[in-house]
């Protein structure tokens, strides 16, 4: 009886573990099909998705933006160089990531929130008077920005989905967020208007709507903070739910303890 009654709470505990990573997804080795359905993996497609489209869409339109804006005509190519440095030496954020992730164990959420909080920074910097400090200081941070989301995104699918289907899910995710690349096209036209047409000085041209498209990608970058809102939340769930788990084994231990010296 007292063997039965160990091996029911070493049962229990086994059950308990399969609830705990039932109702959190947490299973690595679940089919592809099972991963693509779950919320987390839904959550992350809509933070690449976003923040891939914006920081690629940047990257296509810069130049458009600065010639429509008439800014620093006889400085372009000097900003163009130090945006081209910038970008090789993104690597280092990249690597900053990793310590993050390393360090602390919340650190894939903290990596999005940087990402985010940089976007944020990028685009209020953009809405600013322009001058050639903020401007460097706009391509720091969307360095930064750009570097972090596909270091997140790497790092939450081999964390939270394991390295088994690891290939197809990136490949998933990287295929979604090329589908609506297409919509750089309308979007530029929409913002930009005739003053990039010109490299001298024009008073009577138009220098688009640079700035409403700044506010709106704010908007969309702040809306993503729901995503690591809700994987802090998920892995605060998570722990809280391990601990109690090893709380009710350690109480059992006494059971054990007591039969084996009767």
């Amino acid at each position: 009886r007292n063997e039965n009654t160990t091996n029911l709470i070493i049962d229990s505990g086994h059950v308990m573990r399969s609830l705990i990573e039932d109702k959190f997804g947490s299973k690595k080795n679940d089919s592809v099909i099972n991963q693509i359905t779950t919320t987390k993996y839904f959550m992350l497609n809509i933070f690449y998705i976003t923040t891939v489209f914006w920081a690629n869409f940047y990257l296509a339109t810069m130049v458009t933006e600065i010639q429509d804006r008439q800014l620093f005509i006889e400085d372009r190519q000097v900003l163009i160089s130090y945006f081209t440095l910038f970008l090789s030496c993104g690597l280092a954020f990249s690597a900053f990531a990793g310590f993050l992730v390393e360090s602390y164990i919340h650190g894939c959420a903290i990596i999005a929130v940087c990402a985010l909080i940089s976007g944020c920074a990028q685009m209020i910097l953009l809405l600013l008077p322009k001058s050639e400090f903020i401007v460097v200081t706009s391509f720091f941070f969307y360095v930064m920005f750009r570097n972090f989301i596909f270091t997140f995104t790497t790092i939450y699918i081999s964390q939270h989905m394991g390295l088994s289907n690891f290939g197809i899910l990136m490949g998933i995710a990287a295929a979604l967020a090329g589908l609506v690349q297409p919509l750089f096209v309308p979007l530029a036209l929409w913002a930009s208007e005739t003053c990039h047409d010109s490299h001298t000085f024009l008073r009577d041209c138009s220098e688009g709507k640079w700035s409403k498209l700044h506010l709106f990608q704010l908007f969309t970058l702040l809306l993503l903070l729901i995503v690591p809102a809700y994987d802090y939340k998920r892995n605060i769930s998570i722990e809280s739910s391990r601990k109690n788990l090893q709380t009710s084994e350690e109480g059992a231990c006494p059971i054990k303890n007591y039969d084996s010296v009767s």
